[in-house]
Order: C-alpha cells, then structure tokens, then sequence
C-alpha cells in the first residue's frame, strides 16, 4: 500500500513523500487474532511527526504555562493569538497538537473559528450530539 506523508515548512509550503506501508491481508488478521500466527509476527513501529518550529514553540508555551503555572488553556492561547495572529490552518494545527499531547482541549476542531460552540448543537462536526447506551 502506498502512502504519502504531508509535511508543512514555515513558510507554508507543503510537501508530500511516499512511505510505503505493507499491510496484512484480512485473512492473515483474523488467523493471527485466533492464535494461528504462521509467520506473523508483531512488530512495533515507530512513527515520527515533522512539526513546524513556530507551532511547537507555541505549543510548548500554553503547555509550560497550563502544567507550571496552572494557567487558562484558551486564555494564554488568546493570547498568543493575538500577538502573532494565528492563521486558521496554524490554529487547528496547535489545538491538534495539544490535543495529541494530552491536553484537555474543549473545543470542536470543525468549528473553530465559531465563537460559544456548545457540545449539544447539531451542528457539530466533531463533539457527539448522539449518545448510545
């Protein structure tokens, strides 16, 4: 299976390169979860993410301050926000980057640049407006 890898430069420049993943056949997946492993063995794989210089600064900055100073998520967001002017695509990137880091991020990734977006509005792209039992 071919996959390409997007990596993003300061400037906003993207560039695509090929990874070549091999995955397992469904037939090999389901003898190897019945124990059958015939020549399958696990592997554990190492994924490395490229971030851009600006946006880890940014994120290491909210981090130290929400971790070390128990500082407001959103406020210290605001504002570094409004000192470097965050671009939409810089802003989604932050919030998916503390979000990946364990950060409680309270915010609907598809809507954010919506001002009080409520978890409970149908209109949500990503907070669950169905709950199941």
């Amino acid at each position: 299976v071919q996959y390409f890898i997007s990596v993003a430069s300061s400037d906003g420049e993207e560039r695509l390169f090929k990874v070549d993943v091999d995955e397992p056949t469904d037939k090999q997946v389901q003898a190897f979860m019945a124990g059958e492993h015939k020549g399958l063995t696990k592997e554990a794989g190492k994924l490395q993410v490229f971030v851009d210089p600006f946006l880890q600064s940014i994120t290491r900055l909210i981090m130290r301050a929400h971790i070390t100073q128990g500082k407001n998520i959103k406020e210290v967001f605001a504002q570094l926000n409004d000192q470097y002017k965050f671009t939409d695509r810089e802003q989604l990137s932050i919030h998916e980057i503390l979000l990946q880091k364990g950060l409680p991020v309270n915010a609907d990734l598809g809507r954010l640049q919506e001002k009080d977006v409520s978890p409970m509005d149908s209109r949500n792209v990503e907070f669950s407006t169905e709950f199941y039992a």
